[in-house]
């Protein structure tokens, strides 16, 4: 199984030890720019780490000083034109869906070592079992409403339970940062480390989870991760609706950037 995946996928690199395997996220080994492909192959790839037996605790992390803070909104565009606006936007709901219900639906432990600056789909991460990040880690959603897009693909939900529903509103409102420190305190975050600690703490965590039983990792991952499950069968489409139908109210723009960093936008 993990021939069939360790060199298929352009942002996502993988390695695995002792039944530990590490998720690498990346665009041509540096930090990752999130694109349409990114975003198609994501669900593709959780879901055939998850059904390879061999992989017994993932981590997840992303390359260099940033997790994802750049994104390609010219890839999503162009997906738009191939297919059509219809298709297209179908295409975007099917592929956010099988991202993070793949990511949900994991059947081990999963850690997050979070590099740097999480402010596109910072909601990935947390949703890990341990929630590791550097000492200069941000989290911000800087990819739905500050940008005029509805929030409804999962981090409505997502901050609200991790924040609170008012600190969870006002963060995707507002496009709050929130600082590593910060995240500690507020509980969603369980260590917060130097650059050069993180991943070999990572690999320390995940090598003490791996001394129990194939049964124990799996049965413990179901029933901590219960609670994403239903928010995410309860709310998840009902909210991508929502942002589908605001896509559908502006037309197509005639092009779009390659590459933005959204930690720059105020």
């Amino acid at each position: 199984m993990f021939e069939s995946y360790a060199t298929r996928f352009p942002n996502f690199a993988f390695e695995r030890r002792d039944g530990i395997l590490e998720i690498r996220l990346h665009t041509n080994g540096g930090p990752l720019i999130f694109d349409e492909r990114c975003h198609q192959d994501f669900g593709e790839v959780f879901d055939l780490v998850g059904r390879d037996f061999g992989n017994r605790v993932i981590i997840l992390t992303g390359t260099g000083n940033r997790f994802c803070a750049d994104f390609n909104y010219a890839s999503f565009i162009e997906m738009y034109r191939k297919y059509g606006q219809e298709a297209g936007y179908a295409k975007v709901v099917a592929d956010g869906r099988r991202m993070l219900q793949a990511f949900v639906d994991l059947p081990v432990p999963v850690i997050s070592a979070v590099n740097g600056l999480a402010h596109t789909h910072g909601d990935l991460p947390v949703l890990a079992d341990v929630v590791l990040v550097t000492d200069d880690t941000e989290f911000r959603d800087a990819a739905h409403f500050i940008v005029g897009a509805v929030p409804g693909d999962g981090s409505q939900f997502v901050w609200a339970e991790l924040l609170g529903q008012n600190a969870g509103r006002y963060f995707m409102l507002t496009g709050q940062r929130i600082s590593a420190a910060e995240a500690k305190g507020l509980g969603f975050v369980g260590e917060v480390l130097s650059r050069e600690a993180l991943m070999p703490r990572a690999w320390e965590l995940a090598a003490g989870l791996a001394r129990q039983s194939d049964a124990v990792l799996r049965g413990t991952r179901y029933v901590l991760n219960s609670k994403w499950r239903n928010l995410f069968h309860d709310q998840f489409i009902s909210g991508f609706a929502q942002e589908v139908i605001a896509l559908y109210a502006d037309p197509l723009p005639d092009s779009a950037p390659e590459h933005v960093d959204v930690a720059a936008i105020p």
